[in-house]
């Protein structure tokens, strides 16, 4: 089969001498082992002398080439073959596991140290800024007060609204079914029986794990800090009376935040280039991360201090890598901005918008920011109570 086929591996001549050599080597071996292997090299130098009646022949050694090989799996040739044997399935196992655990340990480690790298790309940015800056004097210095506290904040509003707006409505759908619950347990009274009102008790469960389902407290913070920062930038051209003004979380809806920060784009677009604004708004978030974290190191050193006169209750910032975040977006949008397509605004700029003056767009901005921030809040709170309500649920509904 070997010589029909074609293959020509070695000759038998050089096996014999190999087989006879080895022989030779293992002459300390008992009789049984030399009889037993003299027996499997005969059968070996027959079978390949006798291949198709060519004595020259070279043979090829791969029995596994063939069907119904004639020495297949025997003799000293058979193992040459053998399988290899796979390793146990617990040892796989075990490796598999240790290499999700060396996974897990990694992605710790990125989140424990991005603020590392995250600092590092800030600065960078920062040189690229100050280089386009250097290369493209600002034409219209921001005089105006109102237009450094209103940059940064229509994509607050944006934003902080999308959030806001699933957390307001979690609240409204678990405080009806909860009314649905007590009103059921009220008319139950009126008509001297107990009411099992097993169906508005499931649907106030149901309600209650969707929302504690939802919430995340990572995000809250986030929000808040952005929330944060721009009412503290505003809290100086604020007025005392203003802040007299109580603002109802539940009464003021995303339509309505939206409306707002449509009209601070507008009137941004009436005051200044884009140029000028991106500017601007890469000045406050600078700002506003240096004040977290300013804010950051006299906490920690407060609460450290051995002489007494610390505060131990200051409040350490919670989302410093969040503003970092937005402390490159705005860098970023500045770069984009002055190295992009130039767009001719100085002709929007002039135009006016009937009734719209500077404390009036002012007014409705912080108002909006302080609907977001109570919301926020409320959200917090509720998260508290609807926990210690499900728990009371719980054995109502067995």
């Amino acid at each position: 089969a070997a010589v029909k086929q074609g293959h020509v591996l070695v000759i038998p001549s050089i096996i014999a001498g190999m087989v006879s050599g080895k022989r030779m080597s293992k002459g300390k071996f008992k009789a049984g082992k030399k009889e037993a292997n003299g027996t499997g090299a005969s059968n070996m130098n027959g079978n390949m002398n006798n291949g198709g009646g060519n004595a020259g022949a070279a043979v090829d050694l791969d029995y596994s080439s063939y069907n119904g090989g004639g020495n297949q799996g025997k003799g000293p040739m058979g193992r040459l073959r053998q399988p290899n044997i796979p390793p146990q399935a617990g040892m796989i196992k075990k490796l598999e596991k240790k290499i999700n655990a060396d996974k897990r340990t990694i992605q710790e480690l990125k989140k424990t140290t991005n603020i590392d790298t995250g600092i590092k790309d800030l600065v960078k940015l920062m040189d690229r800024v100050k280089q386009v800056r250097g290369e493209e004097k600002d034409e219209e210095p921001i005089a105006n007060q109102t237009v450094g506290c209103l940059v940064g904040v229509a994509e607050v509003i944006e934003q902080t609204s999308e959030v806001t707006v699933n957390y307001m409505s979690g609240v409204e759908a678990v405080e009806a079914a909860a009314r649905r619950v007590s009103e059921e347990e009220k008319q139950g009274v009126k008509d001297g029986h107990k009411v099992q009102s097993t169906q508005s008790k499931s649907d106030l469960h149901k309600c209650i794990t969707q929302y504690l389902e939802m919430y995340s407290e990572e995000v809250m913070e986030d929000e808040l800090s952005r929330v944060n920062n721009q009412l503290a930038t505003m809290k100086p051209m604020i007025p005392s009376g203003w802040k007299l003004l109580a603002v109802d979380a539940t009464t003021i809806t995303k339509a309505n935040l939206l409306e707002v920060a449509e009209n601070v784009k507008n009137w941004l677009e009436e005051r200044v280039s884009r140029e000028a604004e991106a500017t601007a708004n890469s000045k406050k978030e600078v700002e506003n991360l240096c004040r977290s974290l300013s804010q950051l190191s006299s906490s920690l050193q407060s609460r450290m201090d051995i002489t007494g006169q610390g505060d131990a209750a200051t409040e350490i910032p919670k989302s410093i890598d969040s503003q970092l975040v937005s402390t490159k977006q705005a860098l970023e949008a500045e770069i984009s901005c002055r190295t992009g397509v130039k767009l001719n605004t100085k002709a929007a700029k002039k135009r006016k918008v009937p009734g719209s003056n500077d404390a009036l767009v002012l007014r409705s901005a912080w108002k909006a920011l302080t609907a977001l921030e109570n919301q926020l809040a409320l959200s917090k709170k509720k998260r508290t109570e609807y926990e210690n309500m499900l728990t009371t649920l719980l054995p109502l509904m067995s």
